[in-house]
């Protein structure tokens, strides 16, 4: 071999073990999905600060939490005094306020004088859940170093009855007096939407419409607030219907503002009226699931909203 050949022998050896050796190519990350709504998610219990923080997009897909008042059918007191870290940590807010039920097909259990949450001052391991005799749907594993409200006298003082016996127009003008003084209570900003929630039922029973409807009335009578409507989609349409009507009454012009339950066709890229009902600003699909977002996991329940803080304004 002649020597002015063996530099370019020299490089093109170099040349083949360096493409031997060269990585694959990637193969290209999935498309980002594409959400017509605004993902949410709510839980019985507050999650946790670390797990909100875990959870912030974009981490996860979700843009809101459902905020629980403390309330005669939800007799749990972790979210309160939360609002404001919620907000400071990025999140919309949909408030819940759990009143009477007709209680239809399932029994009627309260929950302890002190809720868990609020006997304890730090959190357990994240692998570990409330026992089953205390946990409820929805409820979420928390993570460690989150420091939870201690039980106070006012807290483990018994809210107002839960039964079906006070399923009255009486008990929803105190209930709709309750909600507005508890939303005030935690700091939220006039116009703020409440959603009275109201489980599925078979069928409506007049004392259900005169609770409700009394409550509505409360709320928009103390005019620091406007009242929701979570329902099952099963009731949907009656209850927005009876809503609508009081609301008119009253010469609220803007349409009542509706959370609807149904697992039929959800998934969180959709909006909330493909639930099947145009109405709908909000819908709740996907009931008592576990998902793991910036390693940590929660049991929740999945929404889309209109808005990304449906309660806000």
């Amino acid at each position: 071999m002649r020597r002015g050949l063996l530099p370019l022998v020299t490089l093109l050896a170099a040349g083949c073990a360096s493409s031997s050796t060269t990585a694959p190519t990637p193969a290209p990350a999935p498309p980002a999905r594409s959400y017509a709504a605004h993902p949410g998610f709510d839980s019985y219990y507050y999650p946790g600060d670390s797990a909100l923080r875990a959870w912030r997009a974009p981490a996860s897909p979700y843009r809101w939490v459902g905020f629980y008042l403390a309330a005669p059918c939800h007799r749990e007191s972790s979210w309160s005094g939360r609002r404001q870290t919620i907000h400071a940590l990025g999140w919309g807010i949909a408030v819940l306020y759990v009143g009477q039920q007709t209680w239809e097909g399932q029994a009627q259990v309260a929950a302890p004088a002190v809720p868990p949450s609020a006997a304890v001052t730090t959190a357990p391991p994240a692998d570990s859940l409330i026992r089953d005799t205390l946990r409820a749907p929805g409820d979420s594993v928390r993570v460690p170093g989150d420091t939870l409200p201690r039980a106070t006298a006012s807290a483990a003082a018994a809210p107002p009855a839960c039964a079906v016996s006070v399923l009255t127009a009486a008990r929803g003008t105190a209930d709709g007096a309750d909600a507005v003084a508890r939303a005030a209570a935690e700091g939220f900003a006039a116009g703020t939407v409440i959603f009275l929630d109201v489980e599925r039922m078979e069928r409506i029973p007049q004392a259900m419409h005169d609770y409700h409807r009394a409550w509505v009335r409360a709320v928009v009578a103390d005019g620091r607030f406007r009242p929701g409507l979570y329902c099952h989609t099963r009731n949907a349409a009656e209850l927005h219907a009876a809503v609508q009507a009081e609301l008119a009454a009253a010469g609220v012009a803007a349409p009542p503002h509706v959370w609807v339950a149904s697992g039929t066709g959800f998934d969180v890229t959709k909006r909330p009226e493909e639930v099947g009902h145009p109405f709908a600003t909000v819908w709740q699909g996907a009931f008592d699931v576990r998902e793991t977002w910036g390693g940590v996991t929660l049991r929740i329940d999945a929404n889309v909203a209109r808005t990304p803080s449906p309660s806000s304004p």
